[in-house]
């Protein structure tokens, strides 16, 4: 069963269990150990919780991008897609992102976005996009823009993305 949360409704056994899960899924990366977040702090999560401990989960920002001629989209920002190793090969990433999808056409939303691997997120309706993409690199403390092999989007109010012009994140990647 998939359970919806605000972060700012995360208790602290769900805190420790993320991180917990986070730092298991992605050993690369040091903040999971002290947050459950990489860069910002997400506005929603999805969970699928089993046996006492998180299975899987998924993160999702609330942002408005803008493309240049295009104007600004509002956009879920997917992040810190996990699935614990004793739970993989059970189709999680899909339910959680087919549920995070709903959730995202009942609230207006114009695309999802997200970070990884084609082969992963293409069955869930993803494709990679060319545009370069403008972000705040947090490591370094400046913009950037180049093209990123790994953005990826999903139509979620049926609008086509637009191939054309620079996407500005307007904060950081996710």
């Amino acid at each position: 069963m998939i359970q919806y949360l605000e972060d700012r409704n995360v208790t602290n056994e769900q805190d420790r269990r993320l991180r917990e899960l986070l730092t298991i899924c992605f050993p690369q990366e040091p903040a999971f150990r002290e947050r459950r977040y990489c860069k910002e702090v997400p506005a929603h999560r999805w969970l699928i919780e089993t046996a006492g401990f998180i299975a899987a989960h998924a993160a999702v920002h609330d942002k408005t991008i803008s493309v240049e001629g295009h104007g600004s989209f509002r956009i879920g920002g997917v992040a810190e897609v996990a699935v614990h190793p004793e739970s993989r090969g059970r189709g999680y990433v899909r339910e959680l992102l087919a549920e995070i999808h709903r959730w995202l056409a009942a609230q207006g939303f114009d695309f999802a976005m997200l970070l990884g691997r084609e082969g992963i997120y293409r069955s869930s309706g993803y494709r990679t996009i060319t545009n370069e993409i403008r972000y705040l690199d947090t490591k370094l403390g400046e913009w950037k823009c180049e093209r990123l092999d790994c953005v990826m989007v999903a139509p979620i109010s049926g609008m086509d993305w637009p191939d054309t012009g620079v996407v500005d994140l307007n904060g950081p990647t996710f």
